[in-house]
């Protein structure tokens, strides 16, 4: 855990000279001048559709054999590397699903994928656009 607040904190100063566009657009700066980084950003229509997919009606209904007992923990950011965030807090949960769930899951995702596959995730660019933005998001969806 201590590491990932660790790198949480270090995206967080990197990202401490970006700005805000009033499009929504959020830049952030580095290696590229503020004109190139406009002109890399091509705004396109957000579009999701998803197939229809059975979903099997015991789902997420029973405890299943693979289950381990669900753990809490609070983070205190006063004691982590972000102490600016003191008076937030955030709790992470464990085993909220077990692994034989998380592969259905995953599997009944896939499945409502037009593609068959999930494209890359971008970044919100304002009502109903998005802007592919690996720098800031660089992820699947």
């Amino acid at each position: 855990m201590a590491h990932l607040l660790k790198m949480l904190s270090d995206t967080l100063k990197r990202q401490g000279s970006s700005s805000s566009s009033s499009s929504g657009i959020r830049t952030v700066s580095g290696p590229m001048n503020a004109r190139a980084e406009r002109a890399a950003m091509q705004i396109v229509q957000s579009n999701y559709t998803s197939k229809p997919v059975d979903i099997p009606p015991d789902f997420l209904k029973a405890t299943p054999p693979d289950a381990e007992p669900i753990t809490v923990e609070r983070i205190d950011f006063s004691t982590s590397p972000l102490p600016e965030y003191a008076t937030y807090y955030t709790t992470v949960l464990d085993n909220v699903l077990s692994a034989t769930e998380c592969t259905e899951l995953l599997r009944l995702a896939m499945e409502s994928s037009p593609k068959g596959n999930w494209e890359q995730a971008m970044v919100n660019a304002g009502i109903g656009r998005e802007v592919l933005a690996p720098e800031v998001r660089l992820c699947g969806r």
